[in-house]
């Protein structure tokens, strides 16, 4: 697609120097203890991927119950957003899941899954 990147270790001091930068893609398999909230005032666009740094960031409330909850369903709060233009007040994001797999017995906390349909 044209980009050249520049991967950085979570371990590394965040945020890390963006000059030359046009977005921030944190993946989801980094430690949010070592990210938090640095790219919350970042000047280019993030993808964030991580969600136990939605908090940190902003994107979901402070508390311990957050990224817990379970459902389908997203509720759009800012419609007049480019992104959300012409979508819904709720979104529904995927069907009923099916577990492929599981890892270290965690019960719900699926390693893959897939949609019925």
């Amino acid at each position: 697609m044209g980009f050249d990147v520049k991967s950085h270790d979570h371990n590394e001091k965040h945020p890390v120097d963006l000059t030359g930068v046009s977005l921030v893609f944190i993946s989801e398999s980094t430690t949010s203890g070592n990210i938090t909230n640095a790219y919350k005032d970042c000047p280019v666009p993030v993808v964030n991927c991580e969600t136990w740094t939605y908090d940190d960031m902003g994107f979901a409330p402070n508390d311990a119950g957050f990224n817990n909850a379970i459902g389908d369903t997203l509720k759009i709060v800012k419609r007049d957003h480019p992104i959300t233009e012409g979508l819904a007040k709720e979104v529904k994001v995927y069907n009923e899941p099916i577990i492929l797999m599981t890892a270290n017995n965690f019960g719900r906390r699926y390693g893959s899954f897939g949609n019925k349909d």
